[in-house]
């Protein structure tokens, strides 16, 4: 009996500390509980007392400093339009870079769909009528082929000094693709660069007067001034009314000024979106090389090139004229068989005859441009 009772009161003293922890841990959270309700009843308390002064400030400031709702909402409303103009503006940003992006790509995969430049390359180039694609375009038309100017030099073998009064040469390229009618030009000036410069600018990039145009029934028009102007570039149309059509021969011409050598370059636009398209036409491209040797002693030289003829529309769009026709249509040469057997023997041997004719012409008009005998 003494066992029964000494587990009995072991029992009893396990149950009552059990019952006096969970009393001390209930009076523990009550007490962590009214801690956390006093300290967010002091909290609450202060800031009703902040917000209580900050009342009384407010009611005493004049009302004038206050925004009614009507002005709040009508300044909201002019801030969302001038963040959906913006907004609006962006995005017509947006799509003009892209489409100036699209026309640019195309572009020059034209001008060089082999990844290398050459004088065909700008046959078949458009100029595009998007004003921001079009000063791209003028600006790169020329600018290509400025910093060609050197390399074409080199390739066509114009000598550091002219070994007689005048060098010049015709010759023509291509006989496997497309022909290329090449002329080279130099002559020695006992002239100052500043004194040649003017008068062959008058030349190449003024070219005749509307006056001189206008005794021969044409007409010259400048085109995109404000885009030209500053890059001393030219761009004009010459139409001849004789032939009572719209359409007109183009030359973009640029100079461009190094310390002691200026070079010229012209060229014709066949395909230009604002202009009507000739259904036949040709690349012509010049470039004009003015450098100093001496004070007193310029030398002058040019380059020609003028691209076989391509028809620009119908279904033969693209495609290069067969050389019968070439040789009729352009060159005077009439008599040349479509199915002779050499017909580029025959052809090339009357360009060279013309070609030599267009030589002394040139020598006549350049002795009369720059006083001298050639």
């Amino acid at each position: 009996m003494e066992l029964v009772e000494e587990d009995t009161r072991a029992l009893l003293d396990i149950i009552d500390a059990r019952h006096e922890d969970r009393q001390n841990r209930r009076r523990k959270q009550k007490k962590m509980y009214y801690q956390q309700d006093r300290q967010t009843f002091l909290y609450l308390k202060a800031r009703a007392e902040e917000l209580e002064q900050e009342l009384v400030r407010l009611s005493r400031l004049s009302r004038s400093t206050m925004l009614s709702w009507k002005d709040t909402a009508s300044s909201l409303r002019e801030e969302s339009s001038i963040s959906v103009s913006q907004n609006r503006q962006l995005k017509r940003k947006l799509r003009e870079y892209h489409t100036l992006s699209v026309l640019m790509h195309g572009f020059v995969v034209q001008a060089t769909p082999s990844g290398i430049w050459s004088t065909c390359n700008l046959n078949h180039v458009r100029l595009h009528a998007n004003p921001d694609a079009r000063r791209h375009g003028l600006d790169w038309l020329t600018q290509v082929m400025y910093h060609n100017t050197d390399r074409l030099l080199e390739k066509y073998k114009f000598p550091a000094r002219s070994p007689y009064s005048r060098l010049a040469d015709i010759a023509v390229e291509g006989e496997e693709g497309p022909l290329r009618f090449v002329q080279r030009y130099q002559v020695e000036l006992g002239m100052s660069l500043e004194a040649v410069l003017p008068l062959a600018i008058s030349y190449f990039q003024t070219g005749a007067s509307i006056e001189n145009l206008e005794v021969h029934y044409k007409t010259k028009r400048f085109l995109d001034v404000e885009l030209t102007r500053d890059l001393n570039m030219t761009y004009d149309v010459v139409i001849d009314q004789k032939t009572y059509s719209n359409e007109g021969t183009t030359r973009l011409c640029r100079a461009f000024y190094d310390s002691d050598r200026v070079i010229l370059v012209t060229q014709n636009v066949p395909d230009d979106e604002t202009l009507p398209r000739r259904a036949k036409d040709s690349k012509d491209m010049t470039w004009v090389v003015l450098e100093r040797l001496a004070p007193k002693l310029t030398v002058m030289r040019c380059l020609f090139v003028v691209s076989q003829s391509f028809y620009q529309d119908g279904p033969s769009a693209g495609e290069y004229l067969p050389i019968h026709r070439e040789a009729h249509e352009y060159w005077h040469c009439r008599d040349l068989d479509e199915d002779a057997p050499n017909i580029l023997e025959i052809f090339f041997a009357h360009v060279q005859r013309m070609g030599y004719r267009n030589i002394q012409r040139r020598d006549f008009d350049f002795s009369r441009l720059f006083k001298c005998h050639l």
